[in-house]
Formats: C-alpha cells, structure tokens, sequence
C-alpha cells in the first residue's frame, strides 16, 4: 500500500469518527429540548454535511491519478481542522 492509501486510508477512518460523534451530538440536542435545540441541530447538520462532501473528496482522490497529492492532503487536513473547530463550539453547548 503506498503512503498516499494509507493517508486516505487514515482520513476516511477519522470520518467514520466524526461521523459517531455527530450522531452522537445531535441525539444530546434533540434530547435537551431547549429554545436552541433547532439552532444546534442545524449546526450539526452543517457539520455533517461537511463529513459527506469530505468523503466524497476522498473517494474522487481515491481514484484519481492526476491530481496534485500534497494539496490535496493540505486541504483534507485543513477540513478536518475547521470540522474539530466546529464540533468544538457546538459540543460545548451539551457537555459544560
């Protein structure tokens, strides 16, 4: 397996984490039943939607062989960052 499989590899495994903790998230939300629980949900619904087009991303790098590797791993790296940044301020909303 080259590096560049592992890294996708690696990153799509981080998803499917992301994607635990979101479902996660949004059952605390719609649990709480507060004036905010709609804002929140929305939020992590963003947050969702942000994991598919990352996992779409992946799965076109996957395959694709023309493509600029080191960007393409900045970028998925940086996503993943704004995601954690994201979660962060929502999931504090539940777990304070």
């Amino acid at each position: 397996m080259t590096d560049r499989e592992l890294s996708i590899k690696g990153y799509s495994t981080q998803l499917d984490e992301w994607e635990e903790k979101l479902a996660d998230l949004k059952a605390r939300a719609q649990e709480a039943k507060t004036e905010e629980t709609a804002v929140h949900v929305e939020k992590i619904e963003t947050l969702h939607q942000k994991t598919r087009r990352l996992r779409e991303n992946l799965n076109k790098i996957e395959g694709g062989h023309e493509i600029d590797w080191e960007k393409e791993k900045e970028n998925i790296e940086q996503a993943l960052k704004d995601l954690d940044e994201e979660y962060r301020q929502t999931w504090v909303h539940f777990y304070h």
